[in-house]
C-alpha cells in the first residue's frame, strides 16, 4: 500500500510563500511592457493608418478657401442719428444668418449659373455606397427644382460666415475645387448682401409711400363728407334757423367739418415734406466691402501634415488597444507575472534553448555506440543567468527537502508533449552533478522514453531492477560519461498509470533517497495522460516545465487542480525563449521585488 504520511510541513512552508504583489490597474509601466512585447502589432497598426490617409491624401480633391470682409448694416432706421443707437447683438447676428440665408444663396446662385455647375451636382458619398450596393435610384433624373434645392444645400454648406470679434465685421468665405471660383463666389455672396440690403430699404420707402397715399385719400374723403353734410343741413334747414336745436346740431356739423379739414390740411403738410426730402435723399446701407476675396494660391484643404498625424494617432491609439486587448485575451505564457499573479506559484526563469550537437551524441559516436537523441545543452558557463536559475531550482529542492522526508526525490513535467521537460531534467541534473552531488536521474516517462534513449538505448539496467531493489549506483553511474546516474525504462509490463503508482516503486524510490543527494524523475506529459496524478505521492516536490508562447495559464490551472499535485508544486521553468526574454525576466524579477525569488 502506498505510503500516506501527511504533507502538513509542506503546505506550512507553500502557504507562508507571500503570494504574488498584484496590480490595482494598468499602469503607464505595464502598457509599455504590452507594447514592447507587441511591437509589430503596434508598427504594423501604424502602418495601415499611415497608408490609408496617404491613400486619402491621393483621391481626396484639393479644396481652395477664398475670404471677403464685410461691414454689417446694424442700421435699424434712416432717421437722423439712428447710427449711434447701441445695438444689440442679437440684430449682428441676425446680419450674419441674412448673408447664409437661401434668399443670398439663390441671388448668387441664378447670377453665376451654379445650378448647371457640375461641382453642385455631385452625388453625395453616401449616395454613391447606396447606389453601388444597388440601394439608391441613383439612375431617376431630377427635376429642375429638385436640382435647385440640391445645389443650395451644397452651397450654403461650403459657404462660411464668422463675426470678427464683437465688432460689425465678417468674413465670408467660400470653399471651392477651383481657386478662381471660390473667390468670385466669395464677391459675390458680399455684393447680394448689399444689394439685397439696398432693397429691402427701397421696399419700405414704397411701402411707406403706399400707406400715406392709402391714408391722404381716406383724410380728404373724411373732409369731403363732413363739408358735405353741414351743407345739406343748412340747405335744408333755413326755415329753422332760429330753433335752438337747429343753431346746435349746426355748431356740431361745423366743428365736424372744421376739425376734418384741418386733419387733412396737417397731413398733407407732412406729405409734402416727407416727399421733398425723400427727392433729395437715395436708398443707402451702412454695409460695404473693406477687403475683396482673391483667389487662394494654395489648397485649404485637406490638410496633409494634419491628416498624416492624425493617421499616426489614430495608428497609435489603436494598435496600443489592440496590443492591450491582444496580452489580456492572449493565456499563453509569455511573462512570470502571468504565472506568479494568476497562478501564486513560482516563476523561475527562461531556459535558452542552445543549438548544436550535444555531448550525449558526441561520445555515442566516439564509443562506437547506436546513435542516441540528442539532449540539448542550455549553457556550459558557470555564472550564467541560466546557470543561476537551475541553482534557484536546486535551492527550492532543498527548502522542500527540509520540511519533507521525500523532499530530494523531484518529478518533472509538463503540461503538454514537447514543451522540453527531458531537456530540463538532463541540464538539472548536471548542473546539481557540478555542484558536487549525487545525483540519480530516473525515465519514468512510460510513454515516450526519450532520456533513455538519448543516454542509454542499449536499457539496462531497467525499471524492473530498480523496483526489485538492485543495488545499482555504480551500474547506472556508468551509463554516461558526464557522471549522472541515470536509471533507464525497460521491461514494464501493464498500464504506465498502474505501473508508476505501485507500492513497489513507491518505496524503492524512498529507499533510494537515501542513497542519492537527488533523485530527478523525468515524467509524462501531465494533461495528456493521468500517470503524474497517479503517482505524485511519490515525490516532495514537482517541477513544471513550460513552452514559452505555448503553454497557456489555463494549462497550468488544470494542473492544479488535483490536491496531491498543487500540495507539491515547486515552481514552473519556461523553456524555448531568447536571450532578450530572459533580461526581461530579470528586470520584472528585480522590479517586482519578490520576497520569496531565487
Amino acid at each position: 500500500m502506498l505510503d500516506s504520511s501527511p504533507f502538513d510541513a509542506r503546505l506550512q512552508y507553500e502557504r507562508a510563500r507571500p503570494s504574488a504583489p498584484q496590480s490595482d490597474g494598468l499602469s503607464l509601466k505595464a502598457v509599455l511592457a504590452v507594447l514592447r512585447r507587441r511591437m509589430l502589432l503596434l508598427v504594423a497598426s501604424i502602418a495601415v493608418a499611415l497608408a490609408l490617409g496617404l491613400a486619402f491624401l491621393s483621391v481626396a480633391p484639393s479644396r481652395y478657401l477664398a475670404t471677403a470682409q464685410l461691414l454689417m448694416d446694424t442700421r435699424r432706421s434712416d432717421q437722423p442719428g439712428a447710427q449711434y443707437v447701441v445695438v444689440d447683438p442679437s440684430a449682428v447676428e441676425s446680419q450674419v444668418e441674412t448673408i447664409r440665408s437661401q434668399r443670398i444663396a439663390l441671388a448668387v446662385i441664378d447670377k453665376l449659373g451654379l445650378a448647371n455647375d457640375p461641382e453642385f451636382n455631385r452625388r453625395g458619398i453616401l449616395t454613391r455606397i447606396l447606389a453601388t450596393l444597388r440601394l439608391g435610384d441613383i439612375d431617376r433624373p431630377l427635376s429642375s427644382e429638385e436640382q435647385l434645392r440640391r445645389t443650395v444645400v451644397l452651397f450654403r454648406d461650403q459657404l462660411t460666415v464668422n463675426r470678427v470679434g464683437p465688432s460689425y465685421i465678417a468674413n465670408v468665405a467660400f470653399l471651392s475645387i477651383d481657386p478662381e471660383k471660390a473667390a468670385a463666389i466669395a464677391n459675390e455672396v458680399v455684393d447680394a448682401y448689399i444689394e439685397d440690403q439696398l432693397s429691402a430699404r427701397v421696399l419700405n420707402v414704397e411701402r411707406s409711400n403706399s400707406w400715406i397715399q392709402k391714408r391722404v385719400a381716406e383724410l380728404r374723403q373724411q373732409a369731403d363728407n363732413s363739408t358735405f353734410a353741414l351743407e345739406d343741413f343748412k340747405a335744408k334747414s333755413i326755415s329753422r334757423v332760429h330753433e335752438d336745436d337747429y343753431r346746435t346740431k349746426l355748431g356740431e356739423l361745423t366743428a365736424t367739418a372744421q376739425a376734418a379739414t384741418r386733419a387733412y390740411d396737417t397731413f398733407q403738410s407732412l406729405v409734402r415734406y416727407v416727399q421733398s426730402s425723400g427727392e433729395r435723399m437715395f436708398p443707402v446701407t451702412d454695409a460695404r466691402i473693406l477687403a475683396q476675396a482673391s483667389p487662394p494660391l494654395s489648397p485649404t484643404s485637406p490638410n496633409r501634415v494634419l491628416v498624416l498625424i492624425l493617421s499616426l494617432a489614430v495608428g497609435a491609439a489603436l494598435g496600443t488597444a489592440a496590443a492591450i486587448a491582444w496580452e489580456l485575451l492572449d493565456i499563453r505564457i509569455r511573462r512570470p507575472d502571468q504565472i506568479e499573479q494568476n497562478l501564486q506559484i513560482k516563476a523561475f526563469g527562461f531556459l535558452p534553448f542552445v543549438g548544436g550537437s550535444s555531448a550525449t551524441a558526441s561520445s555515442a559516436a566516439r564509443d562506437g555506440a547506436p546513435a542516441r537523441e540528442p539532449l540539448l545543452r542550455f549553457t556550459d558557463c558557470d555564472g550564467s543567468p541560466v546557470s543561476d536559475i537551475l541553482i534557484a531550482v536546486q535551492l527550492a529542492v532543498d527548502a522542500a527537502d527540509s520540511t519533507n522526508m521525500r523532499g530530494n526525490i523531484v518529478g518533472i513535467t509538463s503540461a503538454r508533449v514537447g514543451e522540453g521537460k527531458t531537456t530540463v531534467a538532463f541540464n538539472l541534473a548536471l548542473s546539481m552533478i557540478g555542484a558536487g552531488k549525487k545525483v540519480l536521474l530516473v525515465d519514468c516517462n512510460l510513454r515516450n522514453a526519450s532520456l533513455t534513449r538519448a543516454l542509454a538505448p542499449d536499457c539496462e539496467p531497467s525499471l524492473d531492477d530498480f523496483s526489485n531493489s538492485r543495488p545499482l549506483l555504480d551500474a547506472a553511474a556508468a551509463h554516461h560519461p558526464s557522471g549522472v546516474a541515470f536509471l533507464p525504462i525497460d521491461g514494464w509490463t501493464g498500464h504506465p498509470a498502474n505501473t508508476l503508482r505501485s507500492a513497489k516503486l513507491h518505496a524503492s524510490l524512498q529507499k533510494a533517497s537515501q542513497q542519492y543527494d537527488y533523485i530527478l524523475v523525468d515524467l509524462p506529459s501531465a494533461l495528456d495522460h493521468v500517470d503524474v496524478q497517479a503517482c505524485a505521492t511519490s515525490f516532495g516536490s514537482l517541477l513544471f516545465v513550460a513552452d514559452f508562447g505555448r503553454s497557456t495559464v489555463l494549462d497550468l490551472k488544470r494542473l492544479l487542480e488535483t490536491g496531491a499535485v498543487a500540495e507539491r508544486v515547486l515552481g514552473v521553468v519556461l523553456t524555448r525563449t531568447n536571450r532578450k526574454d530572459d533580461i526581461r525576466f530579470r528586470k520584472q524579477r528585480v522590479s517586482s521585488q519578490m520576497p520569496w525569488g531565487a
